[in-house]
């Protein structure tokens, strides 16, 4: 039962790690009252979760995740929390085929829609990527060719359990902030956005104890969850264990600013036309947007020194063609391995 760690948070005491860790344990583990659970999340919520909350919750979900057999290291993953309620294009996920292109092993977790019509999962089905597949079929998929995709729902099947009260809640809670946090491969390297500026420095230092060496936790000012093409970006950036916070603007890569309309997204279809289009190397709207996502991912991978760096290689290896036949193998390696 949860009572006494939901006495502690009303107090405003923050949980320990391993107080968290068993806390999602016994509410994953259909073991305690659905109101207990929706109190205890309230309460986290109303009180700030703290990075310890987020590290054991997480770990405790990763210790019960299905785990495919990839065991390649270090991979990158690049992921957003969602809710930023923008209903953008996908930036992350065509970022990280880009990243894939270039030579990156990627391991990208994600989900359908949480704040817009079109999710990283809806969006790469449309792309003709296949995004269900057993952990041995995903391994298969990933040697293949370098990318694999983690359908959340497949690889936490624990998080059923929490479910219904989530729903019923209807408010966001510290499971918002969980998916980046909850790669069941164990990346290294990651691109991680956040719903709120806020938030950076939080989930850099929840991520410490999971073993990421490097990542970049981003939200810009406008609302985005991702680096926006316009005006700053706020970053927390995680480097061997030190944490540095900073601003960034499309000029640190090298780019002009484009507006946020040039990044407006739609449902699957039209995110997939969009995004083919900037992967084909067509001169569209979203490109930047594009561009400076995959040039964080790859700086923060160690394929680029620095941002700017990063920025024109992802440019490099869109128009030389590359990042459309990443796609074509990608999806044509999940269809062998499905």
């Amino acid at each position: 039962m949860l009572t006494q760690v939901l006495e502690k948070v009303a107090q405003r005491e923050s949980l320990s790690h391993d107080e968290m860790a068993a806390a999602i344990g016994t509410m994953v583990g259909h073991e305690c009252p659905p109101p207990q659970i929706a109190a205890l999340l309230m309460a986290l919520r109303m009180k700030g979760e703290a990075p310890a909350e987020l590290s054991g919750a997480a770990a405790a979900l990763r210790a019960r995740a299905v785990r495919p057999p990839i065991g390649v290291t270090p991979l990158l993953d690049v992921v957003g929390t969602g809710g930023d309620g923008a209903g953008s294009l996908n930036l992350s996920t065509a970022a990280a085929v880009v990243a894939a292109a270039a030579g990156v092993s990627v391991a990208k977790h994600g989900n359908r829609s949480v704040s817009s019509r079109c999710g990283s999962a809806d969006l790469l089905e449309r792309l003709g990527v296949p995004i269900e597949a057993p952990a041995e079929e995903t391994a298969r998929r990933y040697h293949d060719s370098g990318f694999c995709f983690l359908f959340a729902p497949l690889y936490h099947p624990a998080m059923k359990a929490v479910a219904p009260v989530r729903r019923a809640m209807r408010v966001r809670t510290l499971f918002n902030m969980l998916g980046p946090l909850t790669n069941p491969v164990g990346v290294k390297r990651q691109l991680v956005g956040v719903f709120h500026p806020s938030k950076c420095e939080l989930m850099a230092r929840a991520l410490m104890p999971s073993g990421v060496e490097r990542a970049m936790i981003v939200s810009a000012e406008c609302g985005l969850d991702e680096i926006a093409p316009e005006g700053k970006t706020h970053v927390a950036e995680l480097r061997y264990g030190e944490i540095r916070s900073y601003a960034v603007t499309p000029a640190d890569f090298g780019l002009e600013e484009r507006s946020l309309a040039s990044i407006k997204g739609g449902d699957p279809e039209t995110n997939a036309r969009l995004v083919r289009a900037v992967l084909a190397g067509e001169d569209a709207p979203a490109r930047n947007g594009v561009l400076l996502n995959a040039g964080a991912a790859l700086y923060v991978a160690g394929a680029a020194n620095d941002l700017r760096e990063g920025a024109a290689l992802a440019a490099a290896v869109i128009d030389s063609g590359r990042a459309l036949a990443k796609l074509g193998e990608i999806g044509d390696a999940l269809r062998r391995a499905a």
